[in-house]
């Protein structure tokens, strides 16, 4: 009995050759004991598998954490930026150089930044001419009569070329335009007649073209291997546009005096400001031009032949002025005929004043504005203006105008 008793419980050993062999009696261990080490085995690999199992779901819940992180931040990226007076230096004691407090931008659309820009912010009164004069072949400008600008994400400009009937772009440091679409007058869907305004929108990487003689709005891929656009809407006598972040497309109906608002197919219309009559009412407009909408949807409308500014609320039936009186003249109170305008973060808003041969700034709830560029006289010098249409702001708070009479783009430097 005792010799089964052994024989049963007897174990088997590998030997340092990797050969099994049979244990001596003091290898003989009691069946307590085994059944101790076969219960802490089966403990370690329970352990094993909880600890596996802990770390796998720990890594899928950094995983779905790092993705919903990176998708808001490609949804709404906030850069914060600080202006010096001084390359070498991070941060500024001029509380006047402090220009942009933050710049928020939408990266997956076309809109615009916000800027938050001092209403003590100032600028260099003599301009830096970017583009001007004639072509190298003598006979046509390089830009002719610009009217609406855009800036897109590299701080190129896009411009409407006026009276050249094409897009241009300009690119920081370059002496020369770039013919992005158009150039040479015409209705084919490769050819313009007089565009006055121009956007990206970026979700689908195409130009939004305000073709104005051709009554049309194009859509234009700009990956595109040709240089065909097709209609977005048409029968249009459009005269700006804007984008949301939630891109919808708005369009100044200069003909009609309304602003309108589509999905960017150009479907799906509806009637964001005016009446449809021509007038000077609360709920009517005269001939609106450019029009830019802030993140709460609300448009701002050059309401040119009314000499104002007017901001329409989302969903409101009537608007408010918010720069001009309504009156023309050339006082601090008055605009002639406003063109191209800028609503920063605090609803500070900048219109180029056409035929005043200014820029002016109109704090929120301002009865009077400032001059922020301009207002020298017409003329062609470097602190003078000939009809300002388009106005942009760069990232770092330089001013660029489309100084339409001189046929050039003038870039005024943030003090």
């Amino acid at each position: 009995m005792n010799s089964l008793n052994e024989n049963q419980y007897e174990l088997s050993a590998i030997d340092t050759n990797g050969e099994t062999s049979e244990s001596d009696d003091n290898s003989i261990q009691s069946p307590n004991l085994i059944g101790l080490q076969f219960g802490s085995i089966i403990a370690l690999k329970k352990i094993r598998y909880v600890l596996l199992i802990s770390v796998t779901l720990c890594l899928i819940i950094l995983t779905i954490v790092i993705f919903v992180t990176l998708t808001h931040r490609q949804g709404n990226l906030v850069t914060t930026v600080t202006l010096t007076t001084s390359d070498t230096t991070s941060q500024t004691t001029n509380t006047s150089s402090m220009l942009i407090t933050s710049v928020s931008t939408t990266v997956i659309t076309a809109f615009m930044p916000m800027l938050n820009i001092s209403v003590d912010a100032q600028w260099e009164q003599n301009g830096i001419t970017i583009i001007e004069g004639r072509q190298k072949d003598n006979a046509t400008y390089r830009v002719y009569q610009p009217r609406g600008l855009f800036i897109d994400d590299d701080q190129n400009i896009l411009i409407a070329d006026h009276r050249n009937h094409r897009i241009d772009e300009w690119k920081q440091g370059d002496k020369e335009v770039v013919v992005l679409f158009g150039g040479g007058k015409g209705t084919k869907l490769g050819q313009l007649h007089h565009p006055v305004d121009v956007l990206i929108d970026r979700a689908l990487n195409t130009l939004i073209i305000c073709d104005q003689s051709n009554r049309r709005v194009l859509r234009w891929f700009r990956r595109s291997p040709n240089k065909t656009a097709e209609i977005l809407i048409n029968n249009i006598r459009c005269a700006g546009l804007a984008i949301d972040h939630q891109r919808y497309l708005y369009i100044s109906d200069n003909e009609h005096h309304q602003v309108k608002r589509y999905d960017t197919d150009g479907r799906n219309q509806t009637v964001v400001a005016g009446t449809g009559r021509q007038g000077n009412a609360s709920d009517e407009l005269n001939s609106p031009a450019y029009i830019f909408v802030d993140r709460q949807q609300n448009v701002f409308v050059s309401d040119t032949e009314n000499n104002r500014v007017i901001q329409w609320n989302k969903g409101a039936s009537v608007g408010k002025i918010v720069a001009g009186n309504g009156i023309v003249g050339r006082i601090l109170k008055k605009l002639q005929q406003p063109a191209g305008i800028f609503v920063d973060s605090s609803n500070t808003v900048y219109v180029a004043d056409c035929r005043n041969n200014r820029v002016m700034r109109w704090p929120q709830g301002a009865t009077t504005g400032s001059v922020v560029v301009g207002n020298n006289g017409q003329g062609s010098g470097s602190n003078q203006l000939n009809c300002p249409k388009g106005l942009v702001f760069d990232r770092t708070g330089n001013l660029y105008v489309a100084d339409s009479r001189n046929n050039r783009i003038q870039k005024y430097l943030f003090k």
